[in-house]
């Protein structure tokens, strides 16, 4: 079936820095068997603005359920639920890259429009192979490849714009700039470049 979930694995952001790994494995054990679950960082004692939990669940059809608890006040803070592009939970220091506010970039300051809050940039590589990857779970759910990795190096501001741009060739002599715009007005607003 077109769009259906093939991840067992559900990445929890925007986790309260007192929230417990228990208390998470008892929100989301309503919705299905839990396989596996941890919750970063594991060291208590660590001071944190945020926590991040990953789900693995025994079925793929609970990730799906599991989306809906997205904006889910929890404790003092609206969790933000993705389905995870991997098939193992990370280790603890990878996962807490994912921790950083949604569609921040380490070390960026979010740009100023609004993103979906489950899509994430974030740098990945080391030195000079470093890349900023945009994760989008709906692309991945849809079975559609990612966006092109990035330079680590370029504004987060470009790397918004460069996301939100689309580029069209091949198109009818007839179609005008007029019909276009109308037709993309449909999904939101639109800004007209060229090259």
């Amino acid at each position: 079936m077109a769009g259906e979930m093939k991840t067992k694995i559900i990445q929890v952001t925007n986790i309260a820095p007192s929230a417990t790994k228990d208390q998470m494995k008892t929100l989301f054990s309503f919705l299905g068997k839990i396989d596996e679950a941890k919750l970063f960082p594991e060291d208590e004692s660590v001071p944190v603005n945020s926590k991040v939990c990953f789900i693995k669940f025994e079925e793929a059809s609970n990730v799906g359920v599991a989306l809906h608890l997205t904006n889910t006040v929890f404790i003092d803070r609206a969790l933000i639920v993705v389905p995870a592009s991997f098939t193992k939970i990370p280790d603890e220091v990878s996962a807490m890259q994912y921790a950083a506010p949604a569609n921040a970039v380490a070390g960026m300051l979010p740009a100023k429009s609004c993103w979906p809050t489950n899509v994430v940039n974030q740098v990945t590589g080391v030195g000079s192979n470093q890349v900023i990857q945009t994760i989008d779970p709906r692309l991945a759910s849809l079975g559609l490849p990612p966006y092109p990795p990035l330079p680590a190096t370029l504004d987060s501001t470009k790397v918004d714009e460069i996301r939100r741009t689309i580029y069209m060739m091949n198109l009818d002599a007839s179609v005008t700039a007029e019909q276009l715009m109308q037709f993309f007005l449909q999904v939101g607003e639109v800004r007209v470049g060229s090259t």
